[in-house]
Order: C-alpha cells, then sequence, then structure tokens
C-alpha cells in the first residue's frame, strides 16, 4: 500500500518558489503576478511585528491565490491553519528547509512533506 501525502490537495508541490524576507518586499506584489500559475510562495517576514507580518500576508496571499500558487506561512501548523496557509514552512513544520546532509536527514526523519535545499548557510 502507498503511504499517504500529507496535503493531498497541494500534489503535486510546485517546481518554482519564490521565498519572502525584508531583502525582497518591495518588489513581491510583481514577483507574484510574474510568476508562473501555480508555483510556490513562502512568506517568512520575520523582521516585522506581528500585526503588521499578518497584514503583508494577507495582501500578498490574496495576489497569490489569484495566480493559483501555494502559500505557506513561516510558523507552526497552527498558526498557518489560522492564517489560512496552505502549510508551514520551518524546522519541524510540513514544509522544511535545509543548508547541509545532517539537515536533510532530520527533515526526513521529521516526515517533513517537502524539503527546500538552500546553499546558505
Amino acid at each position: 500500500m502507498r503511504k499517504r501525502q500529507p496535503f493531498p490537495h497541494l500534489w503535486p508541490l510546485p517546481h518554482l518558489w519564490l521565498l519572502s524576507d525584508a531583502r525582497n518586499d518591495a518588489g513581491l506584489e510583481d514577483a507574484l503576478r510574474r510568476l508562473p500559475r501555480g508555483s510556490g510562495f513562502v512568506f517568512r517576514h520575520y523582521h516585522l511585528p506581528p500585526a503588521k507580518r499578518r497584514a503583508r500576508f494577507d495582501r500578498l496571499a490574496r495576489i497569490a491565490r489569484g495566480r493559483g500558487h501555494v502559500v505557506v506561512l513561516a510558523g507552526d501548523c497552527a498558526q498557518a491553519r489560522r492564517w489560512g496557509a496552505d502549510m508551514a514552512y520551518g524546522a519541524g513544520q510540513a514544509l522544511a528547509t535545509a543548508h547541509s546532509v545532517a539537515e536533510i536527514a532530520a527533515a526526513n526523519r521529521r516526515r517533513a512533506a517537502a524539503i527546500l535545499l538552500s546553499p546558505a548557510l
């Protein structure tokens, strides 16, 4: 019997992802509109205070959904559900990030749905 994938409505996951942060904030609306339909968007924006972070998420998520993108929130699964994200991103979450073989192994042990590999240290 095949193992069931988490978040079956999102499979297959997008091949192209945009991750947000303070460095690319000014161009996010345009970038979301220019991404191929059905891409993935990970909202991080750790630099913003909670109320501003939520407002920025809502604005960008509305644009992303209008383009058919998967919307992922950096945070825990409960927060992602409350905010209406498709899944959560970060250590121990459905969508994990890894910078090394050890972090890939850890994400596999936690049974992450997917791992974004980053060369940054």
